[in-house]
């Protein structure tokens, strides 16, 4: 919450300065409630400054999810094949069974690049969770526009992922369908 949405605390911080401030004021004491205030300003600023330099593993991970949605909709097999772990797997209506990393590689670039290229795409949400120190996963929702059909398409798609004991960096181990619009049964 503090890295993440820092934004509730510096509010309060702010609403703390103010009080401070008047109260001390009231009191007659201008300056040191002045300076109070400024103290405890200074101090809300300095959260919002410390969450946006650190980057929480549940932001890295939404970070990740989101990478994956564009390079899986402009068909960027060089990006994909980083992000995913050899032992990746992915589950769809297509292939309830899941298919291993190669054959994801090759999905991609033959409908992403060819059949289905996409004219616009977009994350709707993105939810990350830790399930361990070394694990997590995100639940995201797609929106995306093919070239040819011009109708918006939304999906919901559950991500996992897991730390690199070397290089301590997430990778993608699974992807796999929740909801796609117009699939009346996913998995």
């Amino acid at each position: 919450m503090l890295f993440e949405s820092p934004w509730y605390g510096a509010t309060l911080l702010l609403l703390l300065a103010a009080v401070a401030y008047v109260v001390l004021n009231r009191r007659g004491k201008f300056l040191a409630g002045l300076l109070a205030a400024l103290a405890v300003a200074i101090a809300a600023a300095g959260l919002i400054v410390l969450a946006s330099v650190i980057e929480t593993p549940r932001e890295r991970m939404r970070a990740m999810a989101a990478q994956l949605v564009g390079a899986v909709a402009t068909a960027d097999v060089d990006t994909l094949d980083g992000l995913l772990s050899d032992d990746a797997r992915l589950v769809y209506f297509l292939s309830p069974a899941g298919m291993g990393k190669s054959e994801i590689l090759g999905l991609v670039e033959q409908r992403f690049r060819a059949e289905y290229r996409v004219k616009e795409w977009s994350v709707l949400e993105n939810q990350a969770t830790m399930d361990g120190p070394e694990v997590g996963r995100v639940q995201i929702k797609v929106r995306v526009i093919a070239q040819d059909w011009n109708v918006p398409n939304v999906s919901w798609w559950k991500i996992d992922l897991r730390r690199d004991k070397q290089t301590q960096n997430f990778k993608i181990t699974g992807i796999s369908s929740i909801a796609i619009a117009g699939v009346s049964e996913v998995n």
